[in-house]
């Protein structure tokens, strides 16, 4: 028996004096009221109504629940009401974790943003190289970059990262600048231990995929730092593009086979459940979703 329903439909009996005015209030049938009225009843092991052909009346008993009736029902509209208000509203804390680099280099400027919009939320970042374990630790979203493994969790996509190959005009110089992916094997190519594959760099030629060879002296694991050896002069390196961003601009790193495209790199936000998420939450993967994304020119499809 639906207890909420019962008493809802006792107070509407109480209040209107009649099952046929109560089953009108209540949008129901008749018969569907006098049913829940007598479940209750039987619920309690107590009458709560005198019936006659003509007029229903409270039992004394049924005076004395009717008071404990309307409390209860006001209590429970009370604390729905504050539920749905806290829900409704862009306030609170978000706990979230992302990688170190992509935190620094392309997050925290949004976070930033984002904060100067919605002042009454909290944002708590953690950034770690690690796969944090989401529930356990307490998080409420992880922005993950490339290939997911299989998970429980919700995961929402974010957006896609150019991948780039990069050298230092000093570099080039004294190396030759490859102009197909094939020259690759001549060059000394500063390679992610963290890739799927390491040790081949993959590319679009003419719309067919071509995978490369490479090798080089140095291996890294965080594109950051490829990025800067790259700039040093020591060899080419395949970094995202916002990591080189600033280098390029500058004239410190050159792009090299830019008719070449690199598949990208997907970034993902993943949280515990799509159900009963939290506004201030959705509010923020929607931004995240609308900002982060490198603007159209820089874009390469893989």
């Amino acid at each position: 028996m639906d207890m909420l329903q019962s008493n809802r439909t006792f107070l509407a009996v109480a209040e209107q004096g009649s099952f046929t005015a109560a089953a009108k209030r209540l949008n129901a049938s008749t018969q569907l009221v006098s049913r829940q009225i007598r479940q209750l009843e039987e619920e309690l092991g107590a009458q709560l109504l005198h019936r006659t052909t003509r007029s229903v009346s409270l039992t004394e008993t049924g005076r004395a629940y009717l008071t404990d009736a309307r409390d209860w029902l006001d209590q429970y509209e009370a604390m729905i009401a504050a539920v749905h208000s806290a829900q409704q509203a862009l306030s609170g804390n978000i706990r979230l974790t992302a990688p170190t680099g992509f935190g620094l280099m392309r997050l925290a400027a949004h976070l930033a943003d984002f904060q100067a919009l919605h002042p009454k939320i909290r944002l708590e970042l953690d950034l770690s190289d690690r796969r944090v374990a989401l529930v356990e630790e307490g998080f409420d979203l992880a922005i993950r970059v490339g290939t997911l493994t299989d998970s429980s969790l919700t995961m929402r996509k974010l957006t896609d990262m150019p991948n780039i190959v990069v050298a230092a005009p000093d570099y080039l110089k004294r190396h030759g600048e490859p102009r197909h992916p094939s020259a690759l094997n001549t060059h000394n190519c500063l390679d992610n231990a963290g890739l799927v594959e390491p040790g081949y760099w993959r590319f679009q030629d003419q719309g067919k995929p071509l995978s490369i060879r490479v090798s080089g002296d140095f291996v890294g694991n965080q594109p950051r730092l490829l990025a800067e050896m790259a700039r040093r002069g020591l060899g080419l390196a395949r970094v995202p593009y916002y990591v080189a961003n600033d280098a390029m601009a500058s004239g410190a790193l050159v792009e090299v086979l830019q008719d070449y495209a690199l598949p990208p790199q997907s970034v993902y936000a993943l949280y515990p459940s799509r159900r009963n998420l939290p506004p201030r939450i959705r509010v923020f993967l929607d931004y995240l979703a609308e900002h982060l994304p490198v603007p159209e020119d820089r874009r390469r499809s893989g």
